[in-house]
């Protein structure tokens, strides 16, 4: 059984201190980041974003964007996400990528 609060926690484990407070009768949640410095990243997470795996990974992508965004490694960042993008999709089905190659 999928459990975004435990996927959360080890997306973020390496580098922040993970916490979440109820948010609103929907079923939201406020998640809070703590860096070592007591930096806080602060997102709130919809009913949605928490019951859906691929929303959460969109999610967990844009706030570690976000986080290299602030200390300037955006670039870096964006370079070595499209490698390992490029890397799976090319892995996923090696079959498909000979069809579509022309003599």
């Amino acid at each position: 059984m999928f459990d975004p609060y435990r996927y959360l926690r080890l997306a973020f484990a390496d580098d922040f201190r993970v916490c979440f407070s109820p948010q609103r009768a929907d079923g939201s949640r406020l998640l809070v980041l703590c860096d070592r410095q007591n930096r806080l990243i602060r997102r709130r997470l919809s009913a949605r974003e928490l019951q859906d795996p691929d929303a959460l990974r969109r999610l967990i992508r844009s706030i570690r964007f976000g986080i290299a965004v602030e200390r300037g490694q955006a670039l870096l960042w964006l370079i070595r996400t499209d490698a390992v993008d490029r890397n799976a999709c090319s892995a996923r089905d090696p079959a498909r990528r000979r069809v579509n190659r022309r003599p």
